[in-house]
C-alpha cells in the first residue's frame, strides 16, 4: 500500500492506495489551544473490509505520527468508536461520559420529526425552548459553541456556520437533527441526537435517541436527557506525541527539580530519562531529556530516575483525568508524599471538548 498526503480543506488526508484505488484512509482536522497553539485531531479512520487486518491502518497512524512529531505537537486527541483499536498506538481514555437519550416524556417523537421538517419550536420546560439550529442561525450557534469552548477547556476544534449546517444535514440523514435550546432569546445550549437502532434481551429491535450535548448544565435543568442504567462510554482519547512539548503545558506555583522515567513502546524516542524542572517563581515545566539510564552531571553527581511513568499515564495525568498516585510509580517511599505533592499540584490542561 502506498501512501498519498492530500488537501481538504483544512484537514490533512492520509490516503492508502492499492493502485489508483483508496483502500485506506485517515484525517488529521486542526485543533486549536487557547495559547494559540495548533495540534492535530485525528478523524474518519477508515479501511475497505477488504483490506483489514492487513497493516493499512498501523502504516497510517505511523505516518500520522511522524508528521506530528516533526511539528513537535504535544498531542493529539480522537473520538473512538471502538476503544480497543487505538490502544496499541498508546491511546488513552481522557473523557468519559454518561450514555443518554431523549427523555421522550419531556418531549415526544411528533415534536422530534416536526423540527426535520421545518422551523418549528416547542416549549419544553419554564421558558426553555428546543428548535432546530437553522431557525436559531448557524453563525449564532457556532459562535455560542467557540465562546463556550474558550471559557472551559485549552483546547478545541474550529466550528463554523459551515460546519453547523453540515451536522445538520449528516445528522438528519441518521434519523437524528441539530437543535438548539434558547430561553429569553438567548441560546442556553445546543444538542445533537442519532437514532440507535439495538436489540433488547428478547432480540427485538429497539429504537432510541443518543444524545450529546454541548454543555450539559441546561441538559439537567430542561430534563432532556436519561440516563440508561449509569452507563458510561469513553468520549475522547489522547495520545502524547512529544514528552518535553506535553509537559511544557504543565505549570506549577513553587520550584522543584524531578527525575522521571517515560516508557514509551510505539514512539520509541519518547522514551528516557527526563529531568523536569519549574522555576523559583512557578511557571511552566521544563523537560530536558538526559538519557536512557544513570547519568553523571558536571558537578559529578550521579542522576537517577526517582519515580516512572508510562506514555499513556502520562497522558491521563496531564489532563487531569487520573491524580500523581495512580500515574506514578515513585522509588523511594521517603519521597513518595513530597513527589507525588509537588506533581498534584501542577495545573494541567483543560480537557479537549468538542461535538460530533
Amino acid at each position: 500500500m502506498n501512501i498519498q498526503f492530500l488537501a481538504e480543506g483544512d484537514n490533512l488526508v492520509f490516503a492508502g492506495k492499492e493502485g489508483l484505488e483508496t483502500v485506506s484512509s485517515m484525517y488529521l482536522a486542526p485543533f486549536v489551544t487557547n495559547a494559540g497553539d495548533e495540534i492535530c485531531m485525528i478523524r474518519n479512520v477508515y479501511t475497505k473490509s477488504e483490506y483489514r487486518r492487513k497493516g493499512c491502518m498501523d502504516k497510517l497512524m505511523k505516518e500520522a505520527f511522524a508528521c506530528m512529531q516533526s511539528e513537535a505537537e504535544p498531542y493529539t486527541v480522537l473520538r473512538p468508536y471502538n476503544e480497543k483499536y487505538f490502544l496499541p498506538y498508546g491511546f488513552a481514555d481522557i473523557i468519559d461520559r454518561p450514555y443518554e437519550t431523549v427523555n421522550s416524556d419531556r418531549i415526544g417523537e411528533d415534536k422530534l420529526d416536526a423540527m426535520k421538517q421545518g422551523d418549528e419550536s416547542f416549549e419544553i420546560k419554564d421558558g426553555y425552548f428546543i428548535e432546530p439550529v437553522s431557525k436559531t442561525g448557524y453563525k449564532e450557534v457556532s459562535s455560542f459553541i467557540m465562546n463556550g469552548l474558550k471559557e472551559c477547556s485549552d483546547c478545541y476544534p474550529v466550528y463554523t456556520p459551515e460546519w453547523a449546517e453540515s451536522l445538520e444535514n449528516q445528522l438528519k440523514t441518521k434519523g437524528g437533527n441539530f437543535l438548539s435550546i434558547v430561553k429569553d432569546g438567548e441560546i442556553k445550549s445546543v444538542f445533537a441526537y442519532i437514532t440507535n437502532i439495538s436489540k433488547n434481551e428478547s432480540g427485538d429491535a429497539v429504537s432510541e435517541k443518543v444524545v450529546e450535548f454541548s454543555f450539559p448544565k441546561e441538559a439537567a435543568e430542561t430534563e432532556l436527557v436519561c440516563d440508561r442504567d449509569s452507563q458510561r462510554f469513553t468520549h475522547v482519547m489522547a495520545r502524547t506525541v512529544n514528552v518535553p512539548a506535553m509537559f511544557s503545558h504543565l505549570s506549577g506555583v513553587k520550584e522543584f527539580v524531578l527525575a522521571v522515567k517515560v516508557y514509551d513502546e510505539r514512539l520509541t524516542e519518547n522514551a528516557g530519562l527526563y529531568l523536569l524542572h519549574c522555576g523559583p517563581v512557578g511557571g511552566a515545566i521544563t523537560a530536558l531529556k538526559i538519557g536512557d539510564a544513570s547519568l553523571t552531571n558536571a558537578s559529578g553527581e550521579k542522576l537517577t530516575a526517582e519515580c516512572e511513568i508510562t506514555i499513556e499515564n502520562l497522558t491521563r495525568f496531564c489532563f487531569g483525568y487520573k491524580n500523581a498516585k495512580d500515574c506514578f510509580k515513585v522509588y523511594v517511599k521517603s519521597k513518595e508524599e513530597e513527589v507525588l505533592g509537588n506533581l498534584d499540584a501542577l495545573v494541567r490542561i483543560k480537557n479537549p471538548e468538542f461535538l460530533c
